[in-house]
């Protein structure tokens, strides 16, 4: 890195630190972040979110070896006999990198669940000696089992996808009638708009409607500029919602699709899926959505317009309700709150311990703040620092809040300011477990004075009227430290795009890309490339340290290629001379192959895939060479088992670049024993995605050479393991591949029962261009067969979705039925409209 700055502590040092403490739930519970209310807070509901320090330690143990089982592959041994003779068994095949070894180093040195603490062996020397192993590589092994639990314990956990709790006032004042109204439309599955001036109440009114919604079926997503506004960051946090009461449909697919983008309609129809597997339909709650329109109200970014369309297609499908200052979408109703009146002021007051308030003060507050909630709660927090009430009257509405401020800033003392400057950097709660002991202290009062509130996953909120105040009032300097200790503590969390942010509000871009880069694909896997777009695409390369300057061009391209913006893409990779012998080379012909392919220029597509082939023969030897160094440094250590997997590592992907290199050539009967090759390795190496990926090509090239059998046995395997990684769309995609091999033999009675089942689940999930091509395959199939009723139906299906490259062949199906039904003239009618659309 070329700053002196580094992230700090890791998420794997944190389970570290926790693993210290497991046979200890109280002290865990105290200490450990990972047992914080707002670590944990979805495993606990209701008055439970306080639950003391050793319920909420048992709980991180729970999830601790929860994790550690996902590390063991298959069943759980049954004792420690059979734990035993599994691990020496992976050993002899896979040395010391096996998950069922890295188990046993967590359970010797942390778990204890099989070898009770008082067997053998209980000290660490003689844990070395147990699994014949020197010191240092024992610490080694077991750094590597530590980081490897963290990965599962985050795919089991995923704490970055937090179900937003909208912060609840403790009561509400003057909005019976409100609320009431919008009870009812809500309750009939209307889509209703709530508008209104900034502090009117309209958060905290819909806030109350989604905490007493019924069976807390509710969903609450605020959008916030360049954190969560676009399609993909919304699509995991549905997804993430729906999951959690059981609907998987849309989770699985994002996660299947690692991050990639997805289609809008399938989205939509996976949505729907999901919709219907609930008991009722939920609530779906969408705050600031008028950020995503200028005051023109045209969108304010290019991918607003997706979120806009998105949010329009989702009336009618469950009760909605949109919360703005303008009304910006359709809607069937619209409210908009007013300013409280007199009594309700008193109320409020008096709620506040202000009982003594008489009727000049009531009525000179309602003239002065128009009733507004958030400058009454304002007008309170300074009644409870000292303000004189005379200084809080003189002026009015919401010009008054820049001196009110200024007057309740002097009156903090030093810890108050420094506390309330730390939160104010953050873009959404912040985390009061990572505070100090003495900033916990300083908290209560704020949260006296009502200038912070904490929400139920104990994330702490300044009062939104003096935020942007606050963080305004703070020097440059004193906010690049303040961005930086938060970076940390969001990079210990594993919440690395929100760590990236921070580093560069920080001022230290170096260690924002390298950041982000280490953990590029896990971010986009999270859905997290919208957001690292809107923080990464201001910066320029050569601003920065020529190695982060090449990876900040890789992770723009990717990050554009994500979003369909291919032309950017191209631009940022071209603005580099990439030298023949760098690692991120073939990356960046990579990407720009990928660019050129969506921006239909073929041509220099396979220009640009060839340069990367080229390059990667040149980096293939270097590959080949760090296996061999690998294991000659194993063969040092006595770990021949391991040596030859680093072996077995290197053979695996040379089969599979000869073997891609062979299919881009052409050559397929040079390709078919590189793939056979390519899998009995990714087998043995057990990765599951690499071989459902090498069956589905595999069954691709079986079906080009009409060897449907073996085709179709490649395809069922690849099916299976897509239904395993949870992609429904690529198991279905895959089936309507066997029907339209079937198709392009002429067997067309095996045509139409896997090309039905496929068209069955895409028309279950709306998604046209699947359902428009089985459509086409299943009509000739059936024309074909002499079943022109059907033929015909499924003909006209395709003419009516309109998509260009499916209208000729629907156009010849339907001129052979006609032809079959002796309409020949309607016939030679349909095969000219082929031909013209084909031209």
């Amino acid at each position: 890195m070329s700053e002196t700055n580094h992230p700090g502590r890791s998420f794997p040092t944190l389970i570290r630190e926790a693993l210290n403490l497991i046979q200890k739930p109280a002290q865990l519970g105290e200490k450990s972040l990972l047992a914080s209310p707002y670590f944990l807070a979805s495993y606990f509901s209701g008055s439970e979110r306080a639950a003391d320090d050793r319920s909420r330690g048992r709980q991180l143990i729970a999830l601790l070896q929860a994790a550690a089982e996902d590390l063991w592959p298959g069943q759980l041994p049954k004792n420690k006999d059979e734990l035993l003779v599994a691990v020496a068994e992976e050993r002899l095949a896979s040395g010391n990198k096996g998950r069922r070894y890295r188990y046993l180093l967590l359970e010797l040195r942390f778990f204890r669940h099989y070898i009770l603490p008082r067997d053998h062996p209980r000290r660490v020397l003689d844990m070395q000696e147990f699994l014949n192993v020197s010191e240092s590589r024992f610490f080694v092994h077991l750094e590597e089992a530590i980081e490897a639990l963290a990965h599962y314990f985050l795919e089991r956990v995923q704490p970055t996808f937090r179900l937003e709790k909208p912060t609840l006032a403790a009561q509400l004042f003057g909005r019976d009638s409100n609320l009431a109204l919008l009870n009812d439309h809500l309750a009939s599955g209307a889509t209703v708009s709530l508008s209104g001036v900034g502090g009117i109440g309209k958060s905290t009114l819909g806030a109350t409607v989604h905490r007493h919604w019924p069976g807390q079926m509710a969903f609450w997503y605020t959008f916030r500029p360049g954190l969560n506004d676009d399609l993909p960051s919304l699509l995991f946090s549905l997804g993430h919602f729906l999951q959690l009461h059981g609907a998987q449909h849309l989770w699985q697919q994002l996660h299947a699709r690692a991050g990639e983008a997805l289609d809008t309609n399938l989205a939509l129809g996976l949505l729907r899926e999901d919709l219907a597997l609930l008991p009722a339909p939920p609530l779906l709650c969408f705050d600031e959505v008028d950020l995503l329109h200028t005051s023109e109200r045209t969108p304010r970014r290019a991918n607003h317009i997706l979120v806009l369309e998105f949010l329009d297609t989702l009336r009618g499908l469950a009760p909605i309700l949109f919360i703005g200052q303008r009304p910006l979408l359709d809607t069937d109703y619209q409210l908009s709150p007013k300013g409280l009146g007199e009594m309700d002021i008193r109320q409020m007051l008096a709620a506040a311990g202000m009982t003594s308030a008489d009727d000049p003060l009531v009525a000179a507050l309602r003239r002065a703040s128009g009733g507004n909630p958030r400058l009454l709660e304002l007008f309170i927090a300074l009644q409870l620092t000292g303000v004189p009430e005379d200084a809080l009257l003189e002026s009015r509405g919401q010009a008054a809040l820049k001196p009110l401020f200024h007057r309740l800033w002097k009156r903090l003392d030093t810890r108050e300011r420094a506390l309330l400057g730390y939160m104010a950097v953050f873009r959404n709660a912040c985390p009061v477990a990572g505070l100090l002991e003495r900033e916990q202290e300083t908290l209560i009062v704020l949260q006296q004075r009502r200038l912070v509130h904490l929400d139920e996953a104990q994330g702490g909120s300044i009062l939104p009227v003096v935020q942007s105040l606050i963080y305004a009032e703070l020097p440059p300097a004193v906010k690049e430290t303040l961005h930086s200790r938060a970076a940390r503590l969001r990079y210990a969390l594993a919440d690395y795009t929100a760590a990236a942010y921070h580093w560069l509000a920080a001022g230290q871009p170096g260690v924002a890309i390298q950041t982000w880069y280490e953990h590029m694909e896990e971010e986009i896997r999270r859905g997290k490339g919208g957001a690292a777009l809107a923080l990464f695409t201001t910066l320029q390369p050569d601003t920065v340290a020529t190695s982060e300057g090449q990876a900040l061009v890789i992770m723009q391209a990717r990050l554009y290629l994500l979003v369909g913006e291919a032309e950017k893409a191209l631009a940022g990779l071209e603005t580099f001379s990439w030298e023949p012998d760098e690692a991120l080379a073939a990356e960046a012909l990579r990407l720009a192959g990928n660019a050129h392919q969506i921006l239909g220029d073929t041509y220099q597509a396979l220009d640009e895939y060839s340069q990367a082939i080229a390059q990667l023969s040149r980096t293939m030897s270097q590959i080949t060479q760090l296996h061999w160094r690998i294991g000659q440094m194993h063969f040092r250590h006595s770990e021949l088992a391991q040596a030859d997997r680093e072996l077995l590592a290197a053979r695996m992907q040379v089969a599979l670049f000869e073997a891609t290199l062979a299919m881009m050539r052409g050559h397929f009967t040079e390709a078919e024993p590189l793939y056979e090759q390519a899998r009995a390795l990714a087998t043995q190496l057990g990765d599951d995605k690499s071989l459902a990926q090498t069956y589905y090509q595999w069954t691709a090239l079986l079906g080009r050479q009409n060897e449907i059998e073996a085709a179709e046995a490649a395809a069922y395997k690849a099916m299976a393991l897509f239904e395993k990684l949870g992609d429904r769309v690529m198991v279905e995609g895959t089936r309507a591949d066997i029907a339209g091999w079937y198709l392009n033999v002429r067997q067309f009675e095996k045509t139409i029962g896997p090309g039905e089942e496929a068209l069955r689940f895409f028309e279950g999930i709306k998604y046209d261009r699947r359902i428009s091509s089985l459509c086409n395959n299943l009509a000739e199939a059936y024309c074909e067969l002499g079943q022109t009723a059907r033929a015909r139906e499924l003909a006209g299906r395709v003419l009516q979705m309109e998509h260009p490259r499916a209208l000729p062949n629907a156009f010849y199906t339907l001129g052979r039925v006609n032809h079959l039904e002796g309409t020949l003239e309607t016939a030679e009618h349909s095969f000219q409209e082929g031909i013209r659309i084909a031209i």
